[in-house]
C-alpha cells in the first residue's frame, strides 16, 4: 500500500465554483451573455481544469433547460441569435472539469431587442 492514508472526498468537491457577474444584453438580432470564470473549485483549490462550459436555456413558462450550447474552456461569452421578439427566455450557465459545476444564478431576459428587460433571479 501507499501509506498515506487520506479520508475520500466526495468528487463533488472538485466542482467549479459558480460563474460570477453573469450578465445579458440585448439587441435587435441577439442576446449577448457575459460572465467571468471562476478561478477555484468547491474546496477553494485553483481550478486550473476546465474541460468546457455549458449554456442552458428554457422558455419562461417551460420546466425544462436544454442544452444550448458547449463552448471551449476559456469563453466568457456567448450571443445567441436563436431569439424572437416577445419570448422569455431564463438561462443559466455553468463550468465543468471531471464534475459538472454549479449553478446560483438564472439570467431571465424579456426579449424586446434593444428595450429587452434583464433580470437575475437567484436559485436554491
Amino acid at each position: 500500500s501507499c501509506g498515506k492514508k487520506t479520508n475520500p472526498e466526495p468528487p463533488e468537491f472538485r466542482s467549479p465554483l459558480p460563474v460570477s457577474d453573469l450578465v445579458a444584453n440585448a439587441t435587435e438580432d441577439y442576446i449577448k451573455l457575459n460572465w467571468s470564470l471562476p478561478t477555484r473549485n468547491l474546496k477553494g483549490q485553483d481550478l486550473n481544469n476546465i474541460r468546457f462550459i455549458t449554456i442552458k436555456r428554457k422558455l419562461y413558462d417551460s420546466n425544462n433547460f436544454k442544452e444550448l450550447i458547449r463552448l471551449r474552456p476559456e469563453a466568457s461569452n456567448f450571443y445567441d441569435k436563436s431569439v424572437k421578439h416577445g419570448n422569455v427566455y431564463d438561462y443559466i450557465v455553468f463550468v465543468s472539469n471531471d464534475q459538472k459545476g454549479i449553478v446560483n444564478n438564472i439570467i431571465r431576459v424579456n426579449y424586446q431587442g434593444i428595450n429587452s428587460k434583464v433580470n437575475m433571479i437567484g436559485v436554491n
